[in-house]
């Protein structure tokens, strides 16, 4: 039981710094598509 949690705990441990470096990205390329204007047009 011991060990399923640490394992658990590892996975969201990496899928928040995963989340985290996806925020990154997301925010680096939405300041690329204010700078080109609408890019959903």
């Amino acid at each position: 039981m011991h060990k399923k949690l640490l394992v658990i705990q590892s996975i969201l441990v990496n899928r928040k710094g995963l989340i985290l470096l996806h925020d990154k990205l997301v925010s680096r390329r939405g300041k690329c598509i204010v700078s080109n204007g609408s890019y959903f047009d």
